[in-house]
């Protein structure tokens, strides 16, 4: 069983092959599928597969807001309840694969 894990994106170190979207207020939600792992042959080749391209989606405060505010997140909790949210809303509209790495960014 796969469990979740939504990382924040850390500004002086992203994910390789990361480049952040504008800078619009609200959270983005960031996600690629596990690499494939290439056939093992007979032949020991190293063999390394490129990396999927991310895939972006932005989700404003207000859809994510219990009141429906453009307001960010006033703190750790309500912040983890916010990108879960949008999480939530992404995933309703775009299939995100089970094995994905999901990355977020909070723009205040």
């Amino acid at each position: 069983m796969n469990v979740l894990t939504l990382k924040p994106v850390d500004p002086d170190d992203p994910p390789e092959g990361f480049f952040p979207h504008g800078s619009v207020r609200g959270i983005v939600i960031y996600w690629r599928p596990a690499s494939p792992r290439p056939v093992k042959r007979r032949r020991r080749q190293n063999l390394q597969l490129p990396l999927p391209d991310w895939q972006a989606r932005h989700v404003g405060f207000r859809e994510v807001s219990p009141g429906g505010t453009d307001e960010s997140p006033r703190d750790d909790a309500e912040q983890a309840r916010f990108v879960r949210t949008a999480y939530a809303l992404v995933a309703c509209s775009h299939p995100i694969p089970s094995d994905a790495e999901v990355h977020y960014l909070v723009r205040r």
